[in-house]
């Protein structure tokens, strides 16, 4: 199991902070934390991350590689894919909370959704069009019925700026963790709104503002 990697700011771990998020109904102690750069107590560092941007304007192009990520609705959609490989984590390990840590980059005054995905995508191969190099989405930009849900399972929230703690539905986390095959992340995105989001990648220069994920156990 990878155990909890304590990083915070101001004197609080990304527990605590995320305690404040999940309310009275937090009874966690202690926390998986999974984020790129960060080192695991075998002396690793986790790289397990994965998220890249899809874009309508150029729907055969990856965009893996770029340091931050963009959603926005209008006439060039734009939805951000993101997840955490979990695989390492003891499949009967009960996880009462989760949270996601996000790094706002450019804020909107909108709220940005997330969605549990279907599909099997790929960080380097992943486009408007295709899931990944040999299977395309249902519909393009993963928004059919079978590339993801329809309920969201998070969301930014409109005009967050800088470090953000997000609350994920620990019902989907903790079958990603019983059954890792079904893990394929989440979408965030809102066709509704021209006015997007941009948070900070795996990839960010800085590894403290990469994507983050807290398990509450």
């Amino acid at each position: 199991v990878n155990e909890c990697s304590i990083i915070g700011s101001g004197g609080s771990t990304p527990l605590e902070s995320c305690q404040a998020v999940w309310g009275g109904s937090s009874n966690s102690t202690s926390a998986l934390i999974f984020q790129n750069g960060s080192l695991l107590p075998n002396g690793q560092t986790y790289s397990g991350q994965d998220d890249t941007t899809i874009e309508q304007a150029t729907p055969t192009t990856n965009l893996g590689a770029e340091v931050t990520l963009t959603s926005k609705g209008g006439s060039n959609r734009r939805h951000v894919l993101m997840r955490w490989d979990l695989s390492s984590v003891y499949e009967l390990t009960t996880v009462q909370h989760a949270c996601m840590v996000l790094n706002v980059a450019d804020p909107s005054g909108s709220s940005y959704p997330a969605y549990e995905v279907y599909g099997s995508w790929y960080e380097m191969q992943a486009t408007w069009n295709l899931e990944n190099s040999r299977s395309a989405w249902e519909v393009p930009g993963a928004w059919g019925v079978n590339d993801a849900g329809s309920t969201p399972v998070a969301a930014i929230p409109a005009n967050a700026s800088g470090r953000v703690y997000i609350k994920l539905d620990p019902v989907m986390v903790q079958h990603w963790v019983n059954f890792n095959g079904t893990n394929h992340g989440i979408i965030i995105g809102n066709n509704s709104s021209y006015n997007g989001v941009s948070v900070w990648s795996g990839e960010a220069p800085a590894a403290s503002n990469r994507p983050m994920l807290v398990l509450g156990l």
